[in-house]
């Protein structure tokens, strides 16, 4: 068998496991690996030296009965947002991430402040609840 054999037989398996949905793992790989050594494709179906044919379709849900582990479900297509300034988004992630309430040592903290410390640390406790 050679490299382009190999590539074509990993290529079926993985276009027919998208159309059933699903995405195999490297374990789920490494078994079609063990299962189909010495196999060619021959007008779409998997020829397995002294075995016969089969479809695709057929191994791979019989892989999966198999082992279900070795499959996961072909995620839906994640939509990004497209931002004009990464700076913005930046700052509304932080402020969508930061706790509305003070942590419980910080008056004990603050007593002990002076100056430009305490003025940021009282601006700051002004944003959120105590």
């Amino acid at each position: 068998m050679t490299i382009t054999d190999v590539t074509q037989l990993e290529d079926l398996i993985i276009s027919t496991a998208r159309q059933l949905g699903v995405h195999p793992t490297a374990l789920a790989m490494t078994q079609v690996a063990l299962d189909l050594a010495g196999s060619e494709v021959i007008d779409g179906m998997i020829v397995v030296p002294g075995k016969g044919a089969l479809k695709p379709d057929d191994y791979l849900k019989s892989l999966r009965s198999a082992m279900p582990s070795g499959f996961a479900p072909v995620a839906a297509p994640v939509e990004i947002t497209v931002t004009k300034n990464l700076t913005d988004e930046m700052r509304r992630e932080i402020a969508e991430s930061r706790s509305n309430v003070l942590p419980a040592e910080w008056h004990a903290v603050r007593s002990r402040m002076k100056g430009l410390t305490a003025e940021i640390m009282d601006e700051r406790a002004s944003e959120v609840t105590l």
